[in-house]
């Protein structure tokens, strides 16, 4: 009984709080996946045709379309789109009930629609992130704590819950994996293999989010082939259909396994490595030192590593695999030329190892033991709370 109110007061609390602000701060990348559910319902399938013309006139440029044959599809990712149709789907009806059929209508609509289902998913995502913590530590206090850290004291609130980004959807199914990879190394029957599969499902899921993801996709593939030692082919064969998958589509339409991110690939540099990587960190508009400065201690927790050792050994792998997915993100963003993630808010890109950050603050925290630096913190968590909250301001 305990259990299920936190649950519900999570969810309430977080999607009560994401609301609060009355408005959805996307950018041009969140278009897309705003549309495509009204889209799909309408019949028009992946196609934008319809609302090209009054984009146009709006903002003049088309830069998260491409044009495939004599259709407009988007540039980017289309899973978190159709991932939240079911929730587009009652008001849909509404709208069709009030012969409300007008693209411009539909348009002003999708904005309002955009908002309540990414801030839904993001709660979702905090509640599953207390299940995780909660298997983790088995503590309910603490799980609390850090469900509401990961709620408010970073990206989640700033990004994921304000609009239909990718990183949103990617993190909710990169917590899914986590939760069945920890119940595999539970098990020591056929049902390992069940949460294997699983869990490496959802790290596809999350690479077909946002391809920024295949980072999370291989860390966990690699794990469980190295650990396991039957099945392999079965890991192997199950996560090529995966990546196979995107990959045709990406093909079909963009000509290029790399979908639309192709253009990307040209801004990626060895050489400015070291700069942008100083910018990540230290940049007073983007920089981690200035918008989430708990990434810190999730950078720091392998000096615990000492103690981190002597927990049990399915705690030790979470550990591992959520610190070299952490670095690992961290220098994939540090290549890419456009480092500070365009028009967006704070460090948008370092959404992509949020998940992780927070789960290390927790390795952090559990072995500090001078109350100080406990204080330290627990103010740090506040101080990316209140940066979070000014960016909704903004």
């Amino acid at each position: 009984m305990l259990f299920l109110r936190y649950t519900i007061f999570l969810f309430l609390l977080t999607f009560l709080i994401f609301n609060l602000n009355i408005n959805s701060l996307g950018s041009g990348d969140t278009i897309p996946a705003r549309l495509l559910p009204l889209n799909v319902l309408s019949g028009q399938g992946l196609y934008f045709d319809n609302f090209v013309e009054l984009l146009q006139k709006r903002f003049g440029t088309l830069y998260y379309f491409q044009q495939f044959d004599t259709h407009y599809i988007s540039f980017f990712p289309i899973l978190t789109g159709l991932l939240v149709l079911p929730f587009y789907l009652p008001f849909y009806i509404y709208l069709k009930l009030n012969n409300i059929n007008d693209i411009n209508h539909l348009y002003t609509f999708s904005l309002g629609l955009q908002k309540l289902s990414a801030s839904f998913l993001a709660s979702i995502s905090v509640v599953l992130f207390y299940l995780l913590i909660k298997k983790i530590s088995s503590n309910n206090k603490i799980s609390l704590v850090f469900a509401l850290i990961f709620a408010f004291a970073c990206q989640t609130f700033s990004v994921s819950s304000q609009a239909l980004w990718q990183h949103g959807t990617a993190n909710l199914f990169m917590i899914i994996s986590l939760i069945f990879l920890l119940k595999a190394l539970e098990m020591n029957n056929f049902k390992k293999k069940v949460y294997y599969l699983l869990s490496i499902t959802f790290t596809l899921f999350s690479f077909w989010s946002r391809p920024n993801f295949f980072l999370w996709w291989t860390v966990i593939f690699f794990f469980i082939y190295r650990k396991e030692k039957s099945g392999k082919k079965l890991y192997v064969l199950f996560s090529l259909l995966g990546v196979t998958v995107l990959a045709s589509y990406n093909f079909y339409f963009f000509h290029s396994i790399f979908g639309g991110y192709v253009s990307q690939l040209s801004t990626f540099s060895l050489t400015s490595l070291i700069s942008n990587l100083s910018g990540l960190l230290f940049s007073p508009a983007r920089g981690i030192i200035f918008y989430t400065p708990l990434f810190i201690f999730s950078f720091l927790s392998i000096v615990f590593l000492r103690q981190i050792n002597r927990l049990p050994v399915k705690i030790k792998i979470i550990f591992y695999i959520n610190y070299i997915y952490f670095i690992l993100g961290l220098i994939l963003n540090s290549f890419w030329g456009v480092w500070w993630g365009g028009h967006s808010w704070g460090n948008r890109l370092l959404t992509d190892i949020a998940v992780s950050a927070i789960i290390l603050c927790y390795f952090f925290y559990i072995n500090i033991s001078n109350s100080w630096l406990k204080f330290i913190c627990y103010l740090q968590c506040n101080h990316s709370g209140d940066r979070s909250m000014l960016l909704q301001q903004v």
